[in-house]
């Protein structure tokens, strides 16, 4: 690849550690948080999902903004979000401040869910972009990991300020190195700069497919349901966001210190460091999917990935029901098992369709509205887990999330076309 399409991927790439850090790194401030600031569970699963509500807001507003100032230039202004939410949060004094902080975060990480997997695929070759994209999702990962090394280390000194604090770093690396990564070329077209557009794709190294993108206005947001053809993609993109999310996985995230402790895992210390082998089999298992998306293709995966999570699900739940030392054991195992499977398919994979079939002239409007979804199932579930819990159990919640991977697996197996390798006015074609 060339130098600039290097830097450009790893620069953008930032933006999902930034998403992966500052999402999971409340799973383990928060059981000091809760103490401190006198948290009751509802009040927990506020604290939490204040995040996912400011993304949620951010993921309406970004495909305009997108389609206004440039990919790159949403790309920092989600980065100077980032910066000032974790300042706020790190010096709260009580919770009202805190939640503040964290909303304006939420609001970098909106942005970013958009924009970023939208400029990757943008500035990706037909034959790599599933890999290019997926490293996004990578990048979520490794921010995930990350989050729980830092949960860890700073554990013994209760420190969740330095925890929440350390989220901005990356943001900064960003603002400082903007000049390394280029604006999209795809998107200079839609505004009719075509001779900038293919300077800028000489230098990364996409010419000849930039020479079949036809030339094409943003539309108006009526025209994201103007076609059969055109619905329909808009429907995949929204419900294979929903499966990502009620599916179950950032329950786990987000929750996993308080579900280990249900395992049996007796102090915070020890069942953080339980999660961070959650975060490092989510990274392992995405790496292999970068591997394997451009090879096996999008639609394997998804099923693989989906029949997979409910395997595991099931087990999981089957363990809570019975709950003996063996069969914790087994819970134990199987959360991880449910881990790689998802940062296989569902994981990596909706980005990387969603990234792919919409056209250019509505793409940014039509993943606010995918990303949307997804904001609304993640804040709908995590504002909900422990409640649920409460209310019909950890095996019983965890059957209804197999349930849910059933009808994912169904659903992908309906609607759910190859893109592999294709370029992406071939699989806008599809969809004509």
């Amino acid at each position: 690849m060339a130098f600039y399409a290097v830097t450009s991927v790893l620069f953008a790439a930032l933006g999902g550690f930034l998403f992966g850090y500052n999402t999971a790194v409340i799973a383990g401030a928060l059981l000091f948080i809760k103490r401190q600031f006198h948290l009751d569970p509802t009040m927990q699963g506020w604290t939490v999902g204040i995040v996912l509500l400011g993304a949620l807001i951010a993921s309406i507003l970004t495909g305009m903004i997108a389609d206004r100032l440039g990919r790159k230039k949403t790309i920092l202004l989600a980065a100077v979000l980032f910066v000032v939410g974790c300042f706020i949060a790190s010096i709260a004094v009580d919770n009202a401040v805190f939640v503040w902080g964290r909303f304006v975060t939420g609001l970098g990480v909106g942005i970013t869910s958009v924009v970023v997997p939208m400029y990757l695929s943008e500035i990706s070759k037909a034959k790599f972009r599933g890999a290019i994209v997926t490293i996004y999702q990578l990048a979520i990962t490794i921010g995930i990991l990350i989050a729980y090394v830092a949960n860890y280390a700073l554990a013994g000194e209760q420190d969740w300020r330095s925890m929440i604090a350390w989220g901005g770093a990356p943001a900064l690396l960003q603002l400082v190195c903007f000049f390394l990564f280029l604006e999209s070329p795809r998107w200079l077209i839609s505004k009719g700069k075509e001779a900038k557009a293919h300077e800028i794709a000489r230098k990364l190294d996409i010419r000849e497919e930039l020479e079949e993108q036809p030339t094409e206005k943003k539309s108006r947001w009526s025209a994201l349901f103007k076609t059969p053809g055109m619905r329909l993609a808009i429907l995949i993109g929204i419900l294979l966001s929903c499966f990502q999310q009620i599916t179950g996985i950032n329950a786990v995230i987000y929750f996993a210190p308080q579900i280990f402790e249900f395992v049996g895992f007796s102090t915070n210390e020890v069942s953080i460091l339980a999660t961070m082998g959650v975060g490092t089999v989510n990274v392992v298992a995405t790496l292999v999917a970068v591997w394997l998306l451009d090879r096996a293709g999008r639609r394997k995966l998804l099923l693989v990935g989906t029949l997979g999570m409910a395997i595991a699900l099931c087990c999981i739940a089957i363990a809570f029901f019975g709950h003996s030392q063996v069969l914790d054991m087994v819970s134990l195992v199987a959360i991880m098992v449910y881990i790689a499977f998802f940062a296989i398919g569902l994981g990596p994979v909706t980005w990387v369709i969603i990234s792919e079939i919409y056209p250019l002239g509505v793409r940014a409007k039509a993943m606010s509205l995918a990303t949307l979804a997804n904001w609304l199932f993640n804040y709908i579930l995590v504002l909900t887990f422990l409640d649920v819990i409460t209310w019909i159990g950890v095996g019983a919640t965890f059957i209804v999330f197999a349930v849910l991977c059933i009808l994912a697996y169904l659903f992908v197996l309906k609607f759910i076309p190859e893109t592999k390798g294709r370029k992406l006015s071939e699989i806008q074609k599809m969809f004509s």
